[in-house]
């Protein structure tokens, strides 16, 4: 679905909205898919920031792929 979107739309299209604190934004699609891609890449960089290495030696992994069916 996030293909077919970015693929049949325009990318320059302006996409209003408001956030769940109820601000009033716009951004185009190029920039909501961005975010949406980059978004993720953030969250993990916080979950391996709260793993102290004095304490284990052990990183969890937070990649898609190891959380897929068959590789976790």
């Amino acid at each position: 679905a996030f293909l077919e979107v970015a693929r049949s739309r325009d990318l320059g299209e302006v996409i209003e909205y408001r956030t769940m604190s109820g601000i009033e934004c716009s951004n185009t699609l190029q920039e909501i898919l961005l975010h949406v891609i980059n978004h993720g890449t953030y969250h993990r960089g916080q979950i391996r920031g709260m793993v102290d290495p004095a304490k284990t030696d052990q990183i969890p992994d937070t990649d898609l792929f190891y959380f897929l069916p068959g590789r976790g």
